[in-house]
């Protein structure tokens, strides 16, 4: 499950893109939503990836690698101590959320290998509710799921 972030900081609207592809990098489901009222790109980020786990815990899905490209989510995850920043209580959130779809915790990615929950993200701006897809993406992202894995095969 890959997740991302995207932030307007001068309409104070944000959105969350998730993406889920099998073992073989091909499209699962995936959904984006915005979120009012944001006051910094971390929070989106955090936002994104609770809203995404519940969104997989949710709808079944288990023993998921879950992938993003901000490491200062990423650390927060491993960081066991008490998270007294601005995004404490969702950590805590995600925390609590995390085992139900994975033994793993998320790992970081390279920003070119999370296009689509990107471009998911940002569509999300656009639209009043949260949109889902399940088995066939979006037409939106079709190509962008290529590149992803291209991406991932040349440099890995």
């Amino acid at each position: 499950m890959n997740f991302d972030g995207t932030w307007n900081e001068a309409e104070k609207i944000s959105g969350a893109g998730v993406v889920i592809r099998d073992d073989t990098g091909n499209f699962v489901a995936g959904f984006c939503k915005n979120f009012r009222d944001i006051f910094s790109p971390i929070q989106v980020e955090t936002l994104a990836l609770r809203d995404g786990v519940v969104w997989a815990a949710t709808r079944g899905f288990h023993k998921i690698v879950v992938e993003g490209d901000s490491l200062q989510i990423v650390g927060a995850l491993t960081d066991a101590s008490p998270n007294l920043s601005t995004i404490g209580q969702i950590m805590d959130d995600v925390k609590h959320w995390l085992p139900t779809i994975t033994e793993e915790v998320c790992t970081h990615i390279r920003r070119q290998a999370n296009t689509v929950a990107h471009r998911l993200a940002r569509f999300s701006l656009s639209v009043a509710n949260q949109c889902d897809w399940f088995d066939s993406p979006p037409l939106f992202v079709a190509a962008l799921l290529l590149n992803d894995l291209l991406y991932v095969i040349r440099f890995f």
